[in-house]
């Protein structure tokens, strides 16, 4: 019993990702992260676009990738978000989250026009800051 116990209190730290206000995390499709000392956690819920010029060619407009963030609150209230990276549009790349601001600094990998990715390999850099 006490060899259980101990296991499944293990097994549900590995697997609860979290991070604290100031830092960055990544996020792969689906995958849930708590913010620590908050009530708040995020999911990458989907890759709605990415249209950004690929790495290996010559563009006018760097492009725009688009992801849906769910927010979720330990009060019941839950949220989805699309998050935009796009020179023009910064004001897009973040959502205010009680006395956050949940932030979108990058998605990753970058598009090349020789591979066409699986949605599955993106992940999402976010970052959560006081207000």
């Amino acid at each position: 019993m006490v060899i259980v116990l101990f296991y499944f209190t293990f097994a549900c730290e590995e697997n609860d990702k979290g991070w604290k206000a100031g830092e960055k995390t990544h996020l792969a499709l689906n995958e849930n992260a708590n913010l620590k000392n908050t009530r708040f956690s995020i999911k990458f819920q989907e890759l709605v676009e990415d249209s950004r010029c690929p790495s290996d060619a010559n563009c006018m407009d760097k492009g725009r990738v688009e992801v849906a963030v769910r927010t979720m609150d330990k009060l019941d209230t839950t949220g989805t978000f699309n998050l935009v990276l796009k020179e023009s549009e910064p004001e897009k790349s973040s959502v205010i989250l009680g006395d956050l601001k949940i932030t979108l600094p990058g998605v990753l990998p970058f598009p090349s026009s020789q591979v066409t990715l699986p949605e599955e390999e993106y992940q999402i850099v976010v970052q959560a800051d006081k207000i």
